[in-house]
């Protein structure tokens, strides 16, 4: 059973990239380092990777859970696009399901980092992304150590950045079926 909630969120066609997409301009115009929102506190993978994360460089968070800000942002969409990495995690980590988070970050132009569906490939390139899932250690801290790992290295490399935020959001750049309107 899959449950693509992220295609009930947006047009999903937004996501397809068009030839004039320029990664360089869009990481150009970005001055925070990574954006984080969420407002349910119980997903413990999620809440770690914030914490590890942040001790490479802070991590910007504007919703209730481990807030930076000292408030809550009103326009996510605004927020993460001033953003280079979003982390996209979901509150769960179940084949087949994916909401708006994912594409909440590719919307707003940022690198998603994400955990949740480990089948998320099925309709997204993740190729485009830094997934968890991706690892090669399979033990949650291990996992978290090396996505960390991962994002310190893109942070660190500009041109791997332009690379990863360069490739499409969907496999082939095309809507996949289970978002397609027809």
């Amino acid at each position: 059973f899959r449950l693509p909630v992220w295609a009930l969120t947006g047009d999903p066609a937004e996501l397809v990239k068009p030839p004039s997409f320029d990664p360089a301009a869009i990481l150009a115009g970005k001055p925070r380092f990574c954006g984080f929102v969420a407002s349910n506190p119980l997903c413990r993978p999620r809440n770690e990777f914030v914490r590890r994360l942040s001790r490479y460089r802070p991590v910007d968070s504007g919703g209730a859970v481990l807030n930076t800000l000292g408030r809550r942002v009103v326009d996510k969409q605004a927020f993460l696009g001033e953003c280079r990495f979003a982390i996209a995690f979901e509150n769960e980590s179940h084949p087949g399901y994916t909401t708006e988070k994912l594409t909440d970050a590719m919307r707003a132009g940022a690198i998603p980092i994400h955990w949740g569906d480990p089948y998320v490939g099925r309709d997204f390139d993740t190729t485009s992304f830094l997934s968890a899932h991706d690892a090669p250690r399979r033990r949650i801290d291990w996992l978290l150590d090396d996505l960390v790992e991962r994002v310190v290295a893109v942070d660190r490399d500009p041109a791997l950045a332009r690379a990863l935020l360069g490739r499409p959001w969907y496999r082939g750049n095309r809507v996949p079926p289970c978002a397609d309107p027809e």
